[in-house]
Order: C-alpha cells, then structure tokens, then sequence
C-alpha cells in the first residue's frame, strides 16, 4: 500500500476517535457514519487504482511477449543458419550467439518477475526492460544481418 495513503488512513483514524469522544452521542453516529463513508470511498479509489495499475501492467507484459515471441523464432533461424555453416561457422560467431541467447535468457526471466513489481518499482523496472529489449532487438538485427552471407536478408 502506498506510504501517503497509510499516513492517511492513520490520521483518518485517529480524527475520527477524537471526534467521537469529544461529541454527543447522536453527534458521534453522524461523526462516525461520515468516517465510514470516507474510508469506503477511499477503499474503492484504492481498489480501482490498484485494478488499473494491474490492467496495465498486464497490458504492457502482454505486448512484449509478442515481441518475444517473433524473437524466439529470428533466434531459431539464426541457429537454422549456424548450424546450416556447420565447420565454417566460426567458433567467435557461435560464442557470440551463445552470449546473445544468456542475455536473451535473462531478460526473459526478468519480464517473468514483472508481476511482483509494485507500484512505486515500476517505472524503473519497465524503463530498464524496455531499454535491454531495445538493444536485445537491435542485436539479433545485426547479428542476423552480419551472417547473412548470401544476402537474401533471412
């Protein structure tokens, strides 16, 4: 829960005890009703905030697992082309494949802990696999360009 939002609930609180004791009893039911009424209210806000945060954070994970996806197969054609060089693949060539599937792995592995991001991680953590994305992307173009020896650009 957001720290402001538990220092409210705290003052909110604690308001609404002093008021309760500091007023008649008829004043206290129309004190104590209207506290109630604020805390559902502001539950709800919660409750909604936290229901969009949620929508968007699938949203976003959800658009990059299709990127995902169209990656997994230009790294299976990559391999496809390896492999198709057998002995004249260099083993540099494969070492570098083999670097870009680690760091492929890993972000992979990373956007599977995207749900366990709070509110307040996000923006950080989505900037960050956003940007790796980026240049994972534009490594596997390059990689793929590079190899492309008889220039038909699969």
């Amino acid at each position: 829960m957001n720290t402001k939002i538990s220092v409210f609930l705290f003052v909110l609180l604690l308001t609404s005890t002093t008021l309760f004791y500091s007023c008649t009893p008829a004043e206290n039911k129309e004190a104590q009703a209207e506290v109630n009424q604020d805390l559902n209210e502001m539950t709800q806000e919660m409750n909604e905030a936290s229901a969009e945060f949620k929508q968007q954070r699938m949203d976003w994970k959800n658009d990059w697992n299709t990127k995902t996806e169209k990656w997994d197969t230009r790294l299976a054609e990559l391999d496809a082309k390896i492999e198709a060089k057998g002995d004249k693949a260099s083993a540099e060539l494969k070492q570098e494949r083999e670097e870009l599937r680690n760091e492929y792995a890993q972000f992979k592995s990373d956007m599977d802990r995207a749900g366990d991001k709070t509110e307040a991680e996000w923006n950080d953590f989505k900037s960050d696999v956003e940007k790796r994305g980026n240049k994972i992307a534009t490594d596997v173009d390059n990689f793929f360009t590079r190899i492309d020896v008889d220039g038909d650009g699969k």
